[in-house]
């Protein structure tokens, strides 16, 4: 098999995992969170892997712009998700029923 078919492999399984991840963890938030970054980082693999099929200037930049989105999203979750642990003990994402209003 050629490279290619390596890296199709790869970007897939890597999705594979996150969404694996997020249907088997259903307490902790942090790590639902972190699964989520996992599957983000393979769609941009994906854009990376169109883009050496196209050869496409616009790709990377979109992948540059998406890069940046996710890691600001990333950061901002994390954040409220550390702030929310010091106002209560448990990080668990059925006690997030009591963030609504």
């Amino acid at each position: 098999m050629s490279n290619i078919v390596y890296l199709e492999i790869l970007i897939v399984s890597i999705v594979v995992l996150g969404i694996l991840g997020i249907f088997f963890n259903k307490k902790n938030l942090i790590f639902f969170l972190i699964y989520l970054e996992i599957i983000y980082n393979g769609f941009l693999m994906w854009f990376l892997y169109t883009d050496f099929y196209l050869n496409d200037f616009a790709t990377q930049i979109y992948f540059l712009f998406l890069l940046i989105i996710v890691a600001v999203e990333s950061i901002i979750g994390l954040v409220l998700v550390i702030l929310y642990q010091k106002m209560t003990v448990n990080v668990s994402l059925s006690s997030l029923v009591t963030l609504s209003g």
